[in-house]
């Protein structure tokens, strides 16, 4: 594929090496990584903007003022 886009053998080489690169570091697949790292992040603040809405007992259960 790189020969066919027109890159010289001296990229191919580099743009190779950072492919393995990133596969070593990531060998689920770089969009798992970042699916995984996002699910970890909504984990962890998620139940605190939850308490802090429920906090308000009956602006909550109305749905605030008009």
């Amino acid at each position: 594929i790189l020969k066919f886009v027109g890159l010289s053998p001296s990229w191919q080489f580099v743009l190779f090496g950072l492919g393995a690169i990133t596969y070593a570091k990531h060998p689920d697949g770089v969009l798992e990584f970042n699916k995984l790292k996002s699910l970890a992040f909504i984990d962890r603040h998620l139940p605190a903007r939850l308490r802090a809405v429920s906090g308000d007992g009956a602006t909550a259960a109305s749905g605030g003022e008009l």
